[in-house]
């Protein structure tokens, strides 16, 4: 925190020569201002700012520490260590923390009084396996969209991603010209399957009457395949 400073009065004429000299320093949201009397100040002098020492956890629902998040107070950032932790250097007063993971972001307002502050922040994290087969149950190479990024499945037609920062995200699946949308709530289910049923229904064993001036149709619909749904694209 030191900060040398070499300075050289060039004025000639003694009369106009000033006789104090003033420091100004900034941090974060501080200020300082202070005036010495040239010859009659300290070799070392001393500014001091109202800044406390902050120490920020990050954890998820499970209370798992998150690493890498980025914290942020005012105009100061930090990432998290593997602990989940970070220790930021902050003027004290108010403003308003915000932590980034992934795609997501929590915002928090605070009041920083004490020297040594420490604040705990829970972000949500959630993890999902999405499964993408046809109606034989055989993976397909379809393009999964879960919010902003883009999967593709495994040999065994399977999409496992973590770290998804909310509970609801977008989760779209294209196969060709078919696009399927996909309702999920992470917090009470974090397995899922997508079925493409190609193969059309075989209609048989058709029967035509008349009733009452009306024609009757009767026939038999069979829909092949592991899983049908009863109808095809």
């Amino acid at each position: 925190g030191m900060v040398k400073i070499h300075m050289k009065n060039m004025e000639i004429m003694r009369d106009r020569v000033d006789c104090y000299f003033t420091i100004i320093a900034y941090y974060d949201n501080q200020k300082i201002t202070k005036k010495f009397v040239v010859g009659q100040h300290p070799k070392i002098l001393t500014m001091e700012l109202n800044v406390a020492r902050v120490s920020v956890n990050v954890f998820d629902q499970d209370g798992n520490p998150i690493t890498d998040a980025l914290v942020m107070i005012r105009n100061i950032s930090s990432k998290t260590d593997s602990f989940g932790k970070t220790v930021m250097e902050i003027g004290k007063g108010e403003g308003v923390l915000v932590v980034l993971y992934g795609d997501g972001q929590v915002e928090r307002n605070i009041l920083i009084k004490n020297n040594q502050e420490t604040i705990n922040v829970q972000f949500p994290v959630y993890t999902m396996s999405l499964r993408i087969t046809n109606d034989d149950g055989k993976p397909i190479p379809a393009v999964v969209r879960i919010g902003k990024h883009i999967y593709h499945p495994d040999n065994d037609g399977y999409v496992n991603v973590d770290s998804i920062t909310t509970r609801n995200p977008r989760v779209e699946v294209e196969y060709g010209s078919i696009r399927k949308k996909l309702s999920v709530d992470l917090s009470a289910k974090q397995n899922y399957e997508v079925i493409f049923d190609f193969t059309p229904p075989i209609i048989s064993d058709i029967q035509t009457m008349i009733e009452n001036g009306r024609v009757r149709c009767l026939f038999s619909v069979k829909d092949p395949g592991t899983t049908p749904s009863g109808i095809a694209p």
